[in-house]
């Protein structure tokens, strides 16, 4: 990874480029359609091992919720120190995490979906074994149960226990959040959610933070419906 992340950095000046790494070579590769400005690359780290990789060579972290909270201590401070030893600046790089929420007082269906379409994701072995399909992932989360699901998820339609979750993440650190529903309608997920959590978390921070932008609660973040249902 370390060397995609040079030569697609490398590729985006717009200059020839040669390169002759391990497991990439280019000779006098140029990229034409070069971008208006600068993409950051966020590095994943879902252990806290490849934390200080994500800070040395990423742009920013980007994570999944749902483990211990120790566990993102850790990430966060190898995070940070692999972004010093590359001489950057830690506090300027963003730190992402996707969150499983679920908002819905069916907890029964919220657990079906969710083992439908992303139990495999909840067995470790999808991210340090040689798992190669959907099959083979959708044959390991058979073993995934209900309760496994309860604590890596925010199964709820109060919109209080959203930001309860929420803000856990918040105060360890994360300031760009990704609320990951897996029921199959998105758009009423997405007008209840900017509804009625968004503008309430926004608030929250606010008692924090005079910086923030608080929405009105009687209609939907309609910026956050938009960017998810283009």
């Amino acid at each position: 990874m370390a060397e995609a992340i040079e030569l697609i950095r490398a590729l985006w000046s717009g200059e020839k480029i040669t390169y002759k790494g391990v497991y990439y070579q280019t000779r006098q590769a140029k990229l034409y359609t070069r971008p208006r400005d600068p993409i950051p690359l966020y590095v994943s780290s879902l252990v806290p091992t490849s934390g200080r990789f994500a800070g040395a060579y990423g742009d920013g972290l980007v994570t999944v919720g749902g483990e211990e909270p120790e566990t993102y201590r850790e990430i966060l401070q190898n995070f940070e120190a692999g972004a010093r030893d590359a001489e950057k600046d830690p506090t300027l790089m963003p730190r992402m995490v996707e969150l499983g929420v679920a908002y819905t007082d069916d907890e029964a269906s919220a657990i079906e979906y969710r083992k439908k379409y992303w139990a495999g994701t909840f067995v470790p072995a999808l991210f340090t074994e040689r798992i190669y399909t959907p099959k083979m992932s959708e044959e390991n989360g058979k073993v995934v149960g209900a309760d496994i699901i309860k604590q890596a998820v925010c199964i709820s339609g109060k919109p209080q226990d959203h930001i309860k979750l929420t803000q856990r993440y918040i105060d360890m650190g994360f300031d760009h959040l990704i609320f990951h529903s897996a029921g199959p309608d998105q758009r009423a997920f997405l007008e209840a959610y900017g509804r009625e959590v968004l503008p309430r978390l926004r608030q929250a921070q606010k008692s924090k933070s005079d910086d923030a932008i608080v929405l009105k609660s009687s209609r939907p973040d309609q910026d956050f419906i938009d960017e998810h249902n283009p």
